[in-house]
């Protein structure tokens, strides 16, 4: 029985730790958030705005259990800022997963919230009655038939 009182007489000398919380960093813009993009993607992002390209929360975007992502320019920090931003607006493009690999499905330049820059839209112009109660409101875009779900 002296095992236990050992245990807790070298516990008790042991001073507590006497430290500051430290919060994470997380930099307004990273390099990380594209080197975890797919690499057919991350090809793309790099082809387009050079190695040092910077991207901010929610650069990209996935849906459909990730086999769907969608990158905003208007996010992003690169060395040739003019490829990507209009008048009109910035560069908006969407890649599905087709046969294990991710293509572009769509490139377009958008006004950031923008109807039509998400694949998931609430339908506003419908009205609902009681049959519909138990359904979603919103309404889902579908991809061609080629674009598998693996």
């Amino acid at each position: 029985m002296k095992i236990p009182h050992l245990f807790f007489a070298i516990l008790a000398s042991i001073s507590p730790a006497n430290g500051t919380p430290v919060a994470p960093v997380d930099p307004p813009f990273s390099a990380e958030r594209i080197e975890q993009l797919p690499q057919e993607i991350r090809r793309a992002v790099v082809s387009r705005c050079g190695p040092d390209a910077e991207a901010r929360h929610y650069f990209a975007t996935y849906d459909n259990n990730s086999h769907v992502v969608r990158l905003d320019y208007s996010l992003l920090r690169c060395d040739r800022p003019q490829r990507l931003c209009r008048s009109s607006g910035c560069l908006q493009q969407t890649f599905a997963k087709s046969h294990g690999r991710y293509v572009l499905t769509s490139s377009n330049f958008k006004a950031a919230f923008e109807p039509g820059n998400s694949i998931l839209q609430p339908d506003f112009a419908r009205k609902r009655t009681s049959a519909d109660a138990r359904k979603p409101i919103q309404s889902y875009a579908k991809l061609p038939r080629e674009f598998d779900q693996g």
